[in-house]
């Protein structure tokens, strides 16, 4: 099961066992409360070699969405094939709590690759401070100004930080 955020393309593909370009595919969709999608049922692209595609609707804000692929013979979507099975596929959504953790262990990561590239003291401060506020507000999770900062997570050697990140409380070898 593809995990999605809200907002992101919903990559809908199927592969026919057989490699069969002439079939028409088409994926119904229904959201955790088993209502019907906007723009569903959506028509595959064939891309040769059996391999059908689409990626125009959107993973909405629902905890889950159910894409039923139904493959047919003709192009105007009414005899079912015989040889082809009706498939699944489960979008789960990205809670945000799981964002949030992805993007914090982000940062944790881009300020180790800092440390190792060996920023100065003197731009230390700033560079951070910018850094980190460019990386939390290109997740759409904070917006707006950071005066303080909370990191939980390895920064250097193992050593673990609890609390404002700045040039006071941080500690390592720069």
């Amino acid at each position: 099961m593809p995990s999605v955020k809200v907002g992101d393309k919903l990559y809908l593909n199927v592969q026919l066992f057989d490699g069969d370009s002439t079939k028409y595919v088409r994926a119904f969709l229904r959201d955790a409360s088993n209502t019907v999608l906007p723009g569903s049922p959506v028509n595959l692209t064939n891309r040769g070699s059996g391999l059908y595609d689409d990626s125009t609707l959107m993973m909405p804000d629902t905890s889950y969405v159910s894409s039923i692929f139904k493959v047919y013979n003709d192009s105007s979507y009414s005899i079912l094939s015989e040889f082809h099975a009706d498939t699944i596929d489960i979008f789960d959504q990205i809670p945000p709590a799981q964002e949030i953790m992805n993007k914090l262990d982000e940062i944790i990561n881009t300020l180790n690759t800092l440390l190792a590239q060996g920023i100065s003291k003197p731009m230390r401060g700033v560079f951070f401070e910018n850094r980190i506020k460019g990386l939390i507000q290109d997740a759409k999770i904070l917006k707006g100004e950071i005066s303080q900062l909370v990191l939980r997570g390895k920064i250097i050697d193992e050593q673990k930080i609890d609390g404002i990140l700045n040039e006071d409380t941080f500690r390592g070898n720069i």
